[in-house]
């Protein structure tokens, strides 16, 4: 073969390969995911760990990912504040 028809030949075999690639994402099928990530079961350990509603939280900081920092003792010398934790599926 000549290295024109190689080179187009390993060309359109990346473009399909990278076609098949940018197809429409499936969901893990639920056997196959972990119980602790399915969406419709409380984390592990959450009746031991969970305050109850109206409870205080502990005083804590965080990091942002900028490198600024939080803190809830902070915030609450300034407003009431609301925490809402998303539990990650990504």
């Amino acid at each position: 073969m000549s290295s024109r028809i190689v080179t187009q030949l390993i060309a359109a075999i990346v473009a399909l390969s990278a076609a098949g690639a940018c197809g429409p994402s499936r969901p893990l099928p639920r056997a196959a995911m972990p119980k602790a990530a399915r969406r419709d079961s409380p984390p592990p350990g959450i009746d031991d760990n969970a305050l109850a509603v109206g409870a205080t939280a502990r005083p804590f900081g965080l990091v942002s990912s900028a490198g600024g920092s939080w803190s809830l003792r902070e915030a609450l010398s300034k407003k009431p504040a609301l925490l809402v934790f998303y539990r990650g599926s990504w």
